[in-house]
């Protein structure tokens, strides 16, 4: 009897290990309940616009018509590289595969339930303004780190000379 309660705990246990990895189609169901490719083109979107602001004045410094004209055209091109490189077509089997390795079915299956309620499908629709308000923060963060650790380098460069 004490064989077959082990047996019985241990098969219990186990059965997480065996679970059914997603399907193709479920996973691709709660991209599409999640809205990815939707935020895919708002981040790209809120990227052109971070870099147009940041070409206005790069380092302070005052550009010419003809630089300002040229500085112009960097967002567009970037961002047109970014969409190319990272087309949804090229992500998406990426995606499949990075859920699959993730995720069970049953796990997708609760996802897409919960992402078809109000509070879910309220959080898809703000979630492409979060990561915009959160881009732009961290761009704010991003300045003093950069001071910081320009002048560690620096300091560490001076000091490697001085070990010499």
């Amino acid at each position: 009897m004490k064989i077959i309660t082990s047996f019985l705990v241990l098969a219990a246990c186990s059965c997480g290990a065996f679970a059914a990895p997603p399907t193709n189609e479920s996973i691709e169901a709660l991209l599409v309940a999640t809205k990815v490719e939707r935020l895919s083109d708002d981040v790209y979107a809120g990227m052109e616009t971070s870099m147009r602001a940041a070409m206005k004045a790069p380092n302070g410094q005052a550009l010419t018509p003809q630089q300002q004209r040229v500085a112009d055209t960097i967002p567009a091109k970037l961002t047109a590289i970014l969409r190319d490189e990272l087309s949804w077509s090229q992500m998406l089997p990426m995606y499949i595969k990075l859920y699959q390795e993730t995720f069970t079915q049953e796990e997708i299956d609760g996802l897409i339930a919960f992402y078809k309620t109000p509070v879910g499908m309220s959080y898809s629709d703000k979630l492409p303004a979060l990561t915009l308000k959160m881009m732009s923060t961290m761009n704010e963060r991003m300045a003093p780190l950069k001071k910081r650790t320009q002048a560690m380098i620096k300091e560490t460069m001076e000091e490697l000379k001085a070990a010499k």
